[in-house]
């Protein structure tokens, strides 16, 4: 037998080994990926397939991709099974895919580099033709990957509202879920594009690679981020902060609603019991979400006194009638002396959260996130218990508000208005020094700015193309909607806007911060 050569297909700037596929080219049913940091040799030999053209393309749309080897290239390839209606000549696929053809096809291919014979296996994906009068509906149980991104399919019934939960049917990854969906959001409710809210039977969760399963997920509309990885990228960095914070998982899908194309989407957990769980703590503590500004760990809010300690937030889990130990967080943050603040404080609440909170909102500017569109956690059964903060709802982020204003990227807002707790600590001048040193260390590390620019470009290289198709599909609704600010841009002008406000932002804040 003849020694087998590893091949490699270089994508963008990254290269990942091609694993070995003896399938036949066919829709593929299951999320598509990417893996893998080195190229591998065996006996002593590498082909490295170099791709020439988008591997991407639409039904009725023509596709020509061709593949070479770097080390050979007058190496002709042999591709097994050549999908229905495609050609391949000098290394070359050239297809138009018929309006029934929609899915991802794996393709392997065979080649002679050096007397050494190989077989890897590549992908080219095919999107379905929603905008096209005679498109024929995708299988929702088949139809599981478009352009690189993960699909999910949601058969959504008359009568679903904001409310309460109605019966409905959920498609991942060649599975069916019987699910209970809700549209969810606040100023969002108003949106074309919807967010929702899904509930799992406890047996039969929500089950995708690399997630704990979930009984309940959200699904985050991204009308109101024309870049589209906002809630992602600030997701993404509050977990990178520190290794210690409670976090939860995200993941970009294209949705589905009832087999028509909706769109580009956001996924993440749902924080609840299970979540409690997952991170480490007992599903009976004690779960509050902030959802106004009055949750400002404050006896006061406007100039007046609040109607209750724990006035601005909703009890998610726990007894819904006791809320004594916020009342205690509130008292003690507000209205203890400054000694008994900072001896006291790692004995009532974990300083890397609550420390790393405002780190994270002051560097994003997430101006709705210094107080409301938060979750604190403690469990008051456990006598070492600390309270514990992660965070929610970032479409103001980034240099952008609720509504999608433009915010400067040289804003020197501090957050102290919004949460007592921060307001004390940048007091007192220890507790100061700590906020400082804990920036200086985010701006060296997670936050620098070629970090998170090379956080979006993994994100976008993933997301490119189904953004496209997405802007395609919502430019109209968005223009209309959104048509009042007079500054709108297409999604490659947004894009650039963010990279270049991160950019920008980590200048300002290396500046303010200092050595």
């Amino acid at each position: 037998m003849r020694p087998m050569i590893a091949l490699v297909l270089l994508l963008g700037c990254r290269h990942a080994t091609i694993p070995l596929d003896t399938g036949r080219a066919r829709p593929h049913d299951s999320a598509a990926t990417d893996t893998g940091d080195s190229i591998p040799t065996v006996s002593g030999g590498v082909c490295t397939l170099v791709r020439s053209g988008s591997p991407y393309t639409t039904e009725g749309e023509r596709l020509s991709v061709g593949w070479s080897c770097a080390e050979d290239p007058a190496a002709a390839l042999g591709l097994v099974d050549v999908p229905l209606g495609a050609s391949f000549e000098g290394n070359t696929l050239t297809w138009t895919p018929g309006l029934d053809q929609a899915g991802r096809y794996d393709l392997e291919f065979t080649a002679e580099v050096a007397g050494l014979g190989a077989s890897a296996a590549t992908s080219v994906w095919v999107a379905d033709a929603w905008a096209d009068a005679d498109n024929v509906e995708v299988d929702p149980l088949a139809y599981s990957d478009e352009l690189g991104v993960p699909v999910l399919n949601l058969e959504v019934p008359p009568g679903t509202n904001y409310t309460t939960d109605t019966a409905a049917s959920l498609y991942w990854q060649g599975h069916e879920y019987t699910v209970g969906v809700q549209y969810r959001g606040a100023s969002s409710a108003s949106y074309p594009k919807h967010s929702f809210a899904i509930g799992f039977d406890p047996a039969d969760e929500f089950d995708a690679p690399g997630w704990h399963k979930r009984r309940n997920l959200n699904i985050t509309s991204t009308f109101d981020d024309n870049s589209y990885l906002r809630q992602k990228t600030c997701y993404d960095l509050w977990s990178a902060l520190s290794d210690t914070h409670p976090v939860f998982q995200t993941m970009m899908v294209a949705l589905y609603l009832n087999n028509q194309y909706e769109g580009l989407q956001l996924i993440t957990d749902h924080i609840d019991g299970e979540w409690e769980q997952d991170n480490g703590f007992s599903e009976d503590g004690n779960l509050y979400k902030a959802i106004d500004h009055s949750a400002n760990l404050d006896t006061r809010y406007g100039g007046s006194r609040k109607s209750s300690l724990h006035q601005g937030y909703e009890k998610k889990s726990g007894d819904p009638d006791d809320w004594s130990d916020l009342d205690e967080l509130v008292t003690f943050v507000a209205t203890s002396d400054d000694a008994t603040f900072a001896a006291e404080l790692d004995s009532v609440l974990s300083r890397d959260d609550f420390m790393g909170w405002w780190v994270f909102v002051r560097f994003v500017d997430a101006g709705d996130s210094g107080g409301k569109n938060s979750y604190l956690y403690h469990d008051p059964t456990d006598p070492s218990g600390i309270w514990r903060y992660t965070p929610w709802d970032f479409n103001h982020s980034l240099g952008q508000d609720w509504q999608t204003i433009r915010v400067d990227a040289n804003d020197s807002y501090d957050y102290s208005g919004n949460n007592t707790f921060f307001e004390r600590a940048l007091a007192d001048e220890a507790l100061a020094a700590d906020l400082n040193a804990r920036m200086r260390a985010a701006l060296d590390g997670p936050f620098h700015k070629d970090a998170i620019l090379a956080r979006l470009d993994a994100d976008y290289a993933q997301v490119d193309a189904e953004a496209r198709r997405d802007w395609q599909k919502w430019k109209p609704q968005y223009d209309d909607y959104w048509g009042w600010r007079g500054d709108l841009e297409s999604y490659d002008g947004e894009a650039a806007y963010l990279r270049q406000w991160v950019s920008d932002r980590w200048d300002y804040m290396d500046g303010a911060i200092g050595p």
